[in-house]
């Protein structure tokens, strides 16, 4: 028996290369199981209003559309969970009876122990509560670095999408997200392709977790980096919070946490989900220390965007120069 059946998915894929998991999570179906009808109603009515919308079209092109939808289909519907009487899903459930969701993510991960690439930085276990008391975060940490020698998993980096059915109706919401190891297979990790090639979607961004060596537990940072709908932090739902660790963390006791005015209070007690602004310090530098790929990509997409605007200008120069000798033909 496990207390969500048929709602945690993954699915390890091998393309150009590349190994990396691609992860589903039912949320809406978690969390309408513990609602009356009223209130899911109530729900759905919220992320209909809440949607994001995708401005520009999702077939400007017809390679790219046809490239998305593949990835899509071969992240989330061609290998079928035989398992389960619904539609096609990613394989496979999670095994043990009781869901925990870092256990969940981290496995496959690699620990300090296995962890040979590079030396393993502090940056990879703060004190996340003092971090969010004081500006300069790990230097004036009163704490000393006692669990420093425990084996945790390496922090890891992953793109995420909260897709759900134009009505916004709450029991079709799902969290999809895939891992992002260098700036080439993010290419794959593109939120219009976890979102099916849809316009719309009630949030996405990027998260990433790590050890809390104050409470030897694990934290996730949730942001909201998405160049697709460029989602603003200010505007993000009030019930998202309640959501997110309504189905992710359905053990965690987050009342006080939940009653608290503002999504950035400072809180003295240990939190699973921390949900921060793309841009707030010291966030947006901790995420760039951590994971080098996000200054690879950021380079990738310059290099790439130079290079569009070399052709272009080649193009424009070519179409002039063939204007100019058909003038002067004519004359």
């Amino acid at each position: 028996h496990r207390p969500y059946p048929n709602t945690y998915f993954r699915k390890n894929m091998h393309r150009d290369n590349y190994t990396y998991f691609v992860y589903l999570i039912k949320v809406g179906q978690i969390m309408s199981s513990k609602l009356n009808e009223s209130q899911i109603d109530e729900y759905s009515n919220s992320i209909k209003n809440d949607l994001l919308w995708f401005k520009y079209s999702v077939n400007q092109t017809a390679h790219t559309s046809l490239e998305r939808k593949a990835l899509f289909k071969s992240y989330f519907i061609e290998t079928i969970d035989k398992d389960s009487n619904q539609c096609p899903l990613p394989t496979k459930p999670f095994e043990n009876d009781t869901i925990d969701f870092f256990k969940f993510i981290q496995y496959g991960g690699i620990t300090t122990e296995n962890h040979t690439q590079s030396t393993v930085s502090y940056y990879n276990l703060l004190p996340i509560h003092d971090v969010l008391n004081d500006s300069d975060y790990v230097s004036r940490s009163t704490h000393k670095y006692h669990h420093i020698n425990d084996e945790f998993y390496i922090p890891k980096l992953y793109t995420y999408t909260l897709s759900v059915d134009v009505s916004g109706y709450l029991p079709s919401l799902e969290l999809r997200f895939g891992e992002i190891s260098d700036e080439y297979q993010h290419d794959k990790m593109k939120h219009l392709m976890l979102n099916g090639n849809k316009r719309h979607a009630l949030w996405a961004g990027e998260f990433y977790y790590f050890y809390d060596y104050k409470y030897q537990k694990y934290v996730i940072m949730l942001d909201n980096a998405s160049g697709h709908w460029k989602p603003k932090s200010q505007e993000i739902p009030k019930y998202f919070e309640r959501l997110l660790y309504g189905t992710l963390f359905p053990k965690y006791n987050a009342t006080d946490l939940l009653n608290r005015d503002s999504l950035y209070d400072y809180v003295n007690y240990y939190r699973p989900l921390v949900i921060v602004g793309h841009h707030d310090y010291p966030w947006h530098e901790l995420k760039s220390i951590l994971f080098p790929v996000v200054g690879d990509i950021k380079e990738l997409a310059k290099q790439r965007k130079e290079e569009w605007l070399a052709k272009e200008r080649k193009n424009w120069r070519k179409r002039v120069k063939k204007r100019f000798q058909k003038h002067r033909t004519i004359h």
